[in-house]
């Protein structure tokens, strides 16, 4: 029985628009094509016809009628007026559309039925041919070979025999915004524009993936957070436009089983919370604006709910959640750099250009999307052209960036390189200080300031070098200070140590310029001296030197010693060792003491 009546049903039903069609040529608003050539649409030459003025339509609430249910309600169809009338926006309405076309000629017309808006989620033809009905699907949730051409575009072939006249019906099922600008076009016109279209679609997709990339190497490179960011929000936003253009679901998702609905709103999402994130960084709002920074930190966190309910949420309320999220970031964005800019921040300027660009395009999608502006193609490529002039101008300013840094860079260098520099003639000098010290404290006596034996060695050597050299003399006086014991035990070392120092002066001050002076052990000191002419000044000096020695020293609390001093000499010019030298000296000096006590 249930078959009996829905053959029942088909019969009406072909009876009806078999009826439709003998009247359509009195119908003032069916699509003719009158020529081989060009469409004429009320004597009007077009290459691509619009076909709104030649539409009806019916919204079904219900989401209940089929094919065979709609055909009862032709009646109920709304003619449509103007291009906006076809602008639905998001709804959860199935809408219908209704025409008739009508070949004219005397021979077989070849046309594509175009929907321009790329994300329709499911677009079903029926074609009504007598008692024919031809079906043919496609759509943005549609696998590829599932359509009846694979195209990023719904469009579908239509075949007219000489004479004919077809009813074409048909049912778009999408939860995104629904916008409707259909046309009839000539295959030899389509395919020519198609290309062209695409053409300048993969330019585009391939700027944005060019600019990803660079800036992700860049970023490798300097290690700088802002270029990072740029990519992520370049690669985000690359990943929701070629879905929402058709190819990303053609060539990729509907492959792969995944949801171009939800691709399209993670990608868009997702490039909102990275754009918003590269706006701070790029805009350095921490220390600049810091008011701005916590607004944006503030939607930085408010924004992960839009991406993650871009797999949660019901797809309606994703796609609706998803152009909100894209207005109030563009103009969250726009507002800080404009501010930024004001106040003279470095780079602000361009990047308030490039995103009022973008928030131009983006704002037109957005609105349209929400059924608040007409579509058209402003309004349908507005976010490819905005996106396509943002990213550059912003690669314009991560250049200048990318010198200003480098710049900064060549000047941290620098003045390190200085600083450097600068420490190490510095260490330089002390170390060389500290040389020289260490050498003198190496060669000199620390109490008395004479030399001590290693720096006396050093002297008699360049003296003995001399010598040799210039055939010439050495004299050495040793000189022994007699009873000083007896002060160290009486007074105190304190005592002793300040009659040496006061000894080594009086022996310094009576020394001639050239004459080494040198305390040789405890209470022993040396004098070498060069070319002493005669005994007789080795003798006469002696006995100076004795009597300056002798002189009472004033100790600091105030009482006075005086010490003796036993004195030897030795003049030679055929000395070959330091040693000799000082055996000789040393005899000299004990002969001296020897012969000093035999006298008393």
């Amino acid at each position: 029985m249930y078959r009996v009546a829905l053959i029942v049903r088909y019969v009406f039903a072909v009876t009806i628009f078999t009826c439709i069609n003998f009247a359509a040529a009195a119908e003032p608003h069916y699509f003719v094509i009158a020529s081989e050539a060009p469409e004429q649409i009320n004597g009007e030459r077009l290459e691509s016809a619009p076909l709104e003025q030649h539409l009806s339509f019916f919204r079904d609430s219900t989401k209940s009628f089929n094919f065979f249910d709609i055909q009862e309600r032709l009646a109920e169809f709304s003619p449509v007026a103007n291009r906006s009338d076809l602008h639905f926006g998001y709804t959860q309405d199935r809408i219908w559309l209704h025409t008739q076309i009508y070949n004219q000629t005397n021979t077989k017309q070849q046309r594509l039925l175009e929907f321009e808006y790329a994300f329709l989620d499911q677009v079903t033809v029926f074609v009504l041919r007598g008692n024919d009905i031809e079906i043919m699907r496609s759509g943005n949730v549609l696998p590829a070979n599932e359509r009846v051409l694979a195209n990023r575009q719904p469009i579908f072939p239509i075949e007219l025999a000489p004479n004919e006249r077809i009813q074409v019906f048909a049912l778009i099922d999408s939860e995104g915004s629904i916008a409707l600008d259909v046309n009839l076009v000539a295959p030899e016109s389509f395919f020519p524009a198609n290309d062209y279209r695409n053409f300048w679609l993969s330019v585009y997709l391939g700027m944005l993936l060019g600019l990803g990339l660079y800036n992700l190497l860049l970023s490798i490179g300097l290690r700088e957070k802002v270029f990072l960011l740029y990519a992520l929000f370049v690669g985000s936003f690359s990943i929701g436009i070629v879905t929402m253009n058709g190819l990303g679901t053609m060539l990729f998702w509907g492959q792969l089983g995944f949801d171009g609905n939800r691709i399209m709103i993670f990608g868009f999402t997702l490039s909102a919370f990275f754009g918003t994130w590269f706006a701070r960084n790029f805009l350095e709002t921490k220390i600049h604006s810091p008011k701005w920074n916590k607004a944006l930190n503030a939607w930085l966190c408010l924004v992960p709910i839009a991406v993650v309910g871009a797999w949660l949420f019901p797809r309606p309320l994703a796609l609706y959640v998803m152009d909100i999220n894209g207005l109030i970031t563009a103009l969250l964005i726009v507002s800080c750099s404009v501010y930024c800019a004001v106040k003279g921040v470095p780079g602000a300027r361009l990047f308030v250009i490039a995103w009022g660009i973008f928030l131009t395009g983006v704002t037109l999608f957005a609105l349209r999307n929400l059924g608040l502006v007409p579509s058209n193609f402003f309004t349908l490529y507005g976010i490819q052209i905005g996106s396509a002039f943002e990213m550059l101008l912003l690669s314009i300013a991560l250049a200048a960036r990318f010198n200003k840094l480098k710049r900064q860079k060549e000047r941290a260098q620098a003045a390190m390189l200085n600083a450097m520099q600068r420490q190490e003639a510095l260490l330089e000098a002390k170390v060389a200080a500290r040389t020289a010290e260490l050498g003198i404290m190496a060669t000199t006596d620390m109490l008395t300031g004479l030399l001590n034996r290693n720096g006396l060695n050093q002297k008699l050597e360049e003296a003995l070098q001399r010598s040799r050299r210039n055939n010439s003399s050495i004299t050495m006086l040793m000189l022994d200070l007699d009873e000083f014991k007896p002060i160290n035990d009486e007074h105190g070392h304190e005592v002793g140590d300040f009659v040496l120092k006061q000894t080594a002066e009086r022996i310094r001050s009576h020394a001639r310029g050239n004459e080494v002076c040198a305390r040789f052990g405890g209470d022993e000191f040396i004098i070498v001296a060069e070319n002493y002419k005669a005994e007789i000044d080795e003798a006469a000096f002696s006995n100076r030197l004795r009597e300056a020695i002798r002189a009472p020293i004033i100790l600091p609390n105030g009482k006075s010693v005086s010490i003796d001093v036993s004195i030897g000499y030795y003049t030679t010019d055929k000395a070959t060792h330091i040693n000799q030298l000082l055996r000789e000296a040393d005899e000299a000096m004990y002969s001296a003491k020897r012969a000093k006590f035999a006298s008393e």
